[in-house]
This record gives structure tokens, C-alpha cells and sequence, in this order.
């Protein structure tokens, strides 16, 4: 991938909306219990459009992370946003979401 795509920096002047999200996940043998959250944020202001969380039985950490990743962008669709900037610490997520990384 890109070094501009991992460290991609926003304008000071962006007008529009950036989603960060995480998950994660006590795992054990046969799934564990997790929780995940994202945020829609409005720029240039940085003001919170949306902030949720939520609780993810029998899970795995990357499926938290989808979740997250997930539940944001239905939010931000739902609100009429068609121009987003996603951004979270699940490189997997985020890989296979743009295509880089094949989902098994």
C-alpha cells in the first residue's frame, strides 16, 4: 500500500467528514464477547455528528473492527454523506474494505 494512503494528512481547510472507528474483543476457543465504537466527525470543525458504541457477542477482534468500521458508514450514508474519510488502527479492516488485502 501507499506510504500516502497509510499516512494521509487532511487539509486544514477540509470541508467535509471524517470516521474513526475501533473495535475490540476478549476472544476465547469458540468466540468471545466484544464491543466497538466510530464517530462521524464534521471538518473544518472538528464537532461530532454521531458518536456510538456497541456490544459484539461471539466475536473476534477483526470482526469488532468491522463492525465498527460498518456501523459508522451506515451512519454517515444515512445523513446524507456521500464524501468520507475513514480512518482506525485495523490496517486488515481497512485493507480489504479498499480492496488491497483479499477476504478469505
Amino acid at each position: 500500500m501507499a506510504p500516502e494512503l497509510l499516512y494521509a494528512r487532511v487539509p486544514a481547510d477540509y470541508d467535509g467528514y471524517v470516521l474513526s472507528f475501533d473495535g475490540s474483543a476478549k476472544t476465547e476457543k469458540n468466540g468471545g464477547y466484544g464491543s466497538c465504537s466510530s464517530i462521524l466527525w464534521r471538518l473544518p470543525s472538528w464537532d461530532i455528528e454521531i458518536a456510538a458504541s456497541a456490544h459484539v457477542p461471539s466475536t473476534t477482534v477483526n470482526i469488532a473492527e468491522y463492525t465498527g468500521m460498518n456501523n459508522g458508514v451506515v451512519a454517515a450514508l444515512q445523513r446524507g454523506v456521500s464524501d468520507l474519510i475513514i480512518v482506525g488502527d485495523s490496517r486488515r479492516a481497512i485493507q480489504q474494505s479498499i480492496g488491497v488485502v483479499a477476504c478469505k
